[in-house]
């Protein structure tokens, strides 16, 4: 689980960074974000800065048991996220096609995260 863990926390990391960094060569190259509405820095840095604290709390959680609340705030974060996405395609705002390329990083991502958090 060790490893599991400590690849989260560098994944999340590493996109929270790419998101402070790079934002516009970030949102260009994640499939489906460009689709969400016009490039904003100021929201995409916002957003890396959660995404960066998610990887930390991973990272934490990988050699510290005691670490598990701020990797449950993650998880928090990461499912609020989610859902954001599936209540987008609920009420027409994007179609189900478009749920269909957030599903590997943005549902199942978020549920693998919350089975790592677990005791």
């Amino acid at each position: 689980m060790k490893w599991f863990r400590l690849t989260l926390g560098l994944l999340f990391a590493l996109n929270g960074l790419c998101m402070l960094v790079v934002p516009r060569q970030w949102y260009g190259a994640v499939p489906g974000v460009a689709a969400t509405g016009a490039f904003n820095a100021h929201f995409v840095r916002d957003i890396g800065v959660a995404y960066a604290l998610c990887g930390l709390a991973f990272g934490l959680l990988a050699v510290r048991s005691d670490a598990r609340p701020y990797a449950l705030a993650g998880c928090a974060f990461l499912l609020a996220h989610g859902g954001i996405h599936v209540f987008e395609v609920v009420a027409g705002l994007h179609d189900f096609a478009h749920l269909l390329v957030d599903l590997p990083g943005v549902l199942l991502v978020p549920l693998a995260a919350c089975w790592a958090a677990r005791r």
